[in-house]
């Protein structure tokens, strides 16, 4: 899923800003109310960036039901509940793209309060309606419906580019305590979204109730960012700290040579990140999101409520960030060649059992995983190695390049990743026509 590897990616970029600020920011004084207020901001921040991605992916058994067979519920799964997620993921890469582009030509043309504010709009605009949808029949109107959620998603994909990196600009202003508070809302985001879906899933046993439930959640916290934001945007501190590093609207744009200078500099890290994208597309979501439990046909609660979430979702989503967390806290040195041996290695193996485990519906390969443990360890150790894989990828860029340059090379690289999901995001549609 693009969007998800995107926020993975922006994770770290701004860790290895330029500290030529650092003793400005660390004089500045702030009172305990304003402290608080802004480790509950910038924490909330960093799940608002998650948010749009997480709520929306996680919703995956209400967007099935929107598009079943409305006459024969029993039918096998239409065209367009098998391309959904696929569909999805084209549409966030494209739009990821348009808005990287625009990252990179004049977003810093306009200032990081408006770029947040405005990205923060947008997405309660779209949890809205998304909301409001969920409570209305759309069974004769599929095809529109399923249009309009596509563009939903472009738009969240696209300001949540956007609302990334300005995120992080944001952040770096601040004292690191701030920064870390941020950092974490944003590794623990889509497994609090998992979990707060399941929740919403144990409270309303109807699926419309407890997806207007969890889209509700979603504007609630999209809210209350933007009443921190605003209540923040009034203290002295705040405004210090915004100032302590300027901002140049009127500076010059990195000439083609410049960027292609750094691309060439950071290229092991790009083709580690390309590895990841590659087995990411065509697994999760566009397959992970049609398997299905073993007690399926049986119809229990376990099967038609909580498998998807908590298999597919929360599963994936803890066990990648323990994979981060790993690479983070229990650094190891391994040669670029040899890692590119692992990761072909792990593409060979890990993929084909994800295939081979119970996604529905089939056409040409045999399930040979059809047990939901077995689909669960697959998973497991599919999602902890991705995260270990994308974290040694990104920590990896700056030691290739100089202090200086280490802002624009992140940009070069999430640049790249963008480019390169355009060709390989259209495999997923490909995949789940295949198996």
């Amino acid at each position: 899923m693009e969007g998800a590897i995107e926020e993975q990616v922006i994770t770290k970029i701004m860790t290895y800003q330029d500290k030529k600020s650092e003793k400005v920011r660390s004089k500045l004084k702030v009172s305990r109310g304003t402290s608080f207020l802004c480790f509950s901001f910038f924490f909330v921040l960093g799940i608002c960036n998650f948010l749009p991605i997480t709520f929306f992916a996680a919703a995956n058994n209400f967007w099935l039901s929107k598009f079943a067979n409305t006459t024969n519920p029993d039918a096998p799964r239409t065209r367009l509940q098998v391309n959904f997620a696929s569909s999805v993921a084209i549409t966030g890469t494209v739009s990821s793209l348009i808005l990287g582009i625009f990252n990179i030509t004049i977003a810093h043309r306009f200032k990081i309060v408006s770029r947040i504010f405005i990205c923060l709009i947008l997405e309660l605009l779209v949890f809205m309606i998304l909301a409001i949808s969920a409570v209305v029949n759309t069974d004769n109107v599929q095809l529109l419906y399923f249009i309009g959620v596509l563009f939903a998603y472009g738009v969240l994909s696209g300001e949540n580019t956007v609302n990334l990196l300005a995120s992080a600009k944001l952040y770096v202003r601040f004292p690191r305590k701030y920064m870390k508070t941020c950092l974490l809302g944003q590794s623990t985001g889509g497994v609090i979204g998992d979990i707060l879906n399941i929740i919403s899933v144990a409270i309303f046993k109807d699926l419309v109730k407890s997806t207007l439930l969890y889209f509700i959640i979603a504007c609630v916290a999209i809210s209350l960012t933007m009443m921190l934001f605003g209540l923040l945007l009034r203290s002295e501190f705040f405004k210090e700290s915004l100032e302590s590093i300027p901002e140049n609207v009127d500076k010059k744009m990195h000439s083609i040579q410049e960027l292609r200078h750094l691309l060439y500099k950071i290229k092991y890290p790009t083709i580690i990140l390309l590895y990841f994208m590659l087995t990411t597309e065509i697994t999760h979501t566009s397959v992970t999101s049609l398997i299905v439990s073993e007690q399926h046909e049986d119809k229990t609660i376990w099967a038609e409520n909580y498998f998807s979430p908590v298999m597919t979702f929360l599963l994936s989503d803890t066990f990648q960030l323990l994979g981060r967390l790993y690479l983070t806290f229990y650094s190891f040195h391994m040669p670029e060649k040899v890692f590119y041996v692992v990761g072909s290695i792990r593409m060979a193996l890990l993929v084909p059992f994800i295939w081979m485990c119970n996604a529905q519906p089939r056409h040409h390969l045999p399930v040979l995983f059809s047990h939901d443990y077995q689909y669960g360890i697959i998973i497991a150790v599919f999602m902890f190695t991705s995260g270990i894989l994308i974290n040694w990828s990104v920590l990896l860029v700056p030691k290739l390049v100089e202090k200086h340059e280490t802002d624009i090379a992140y940009t070069v690289y999430t640049f790249a990743m963008n480019i390169c999901d355009i060709f390989i995001a259209p495999l997923g549609i490909l995949v789940v026509n295949v198996i």
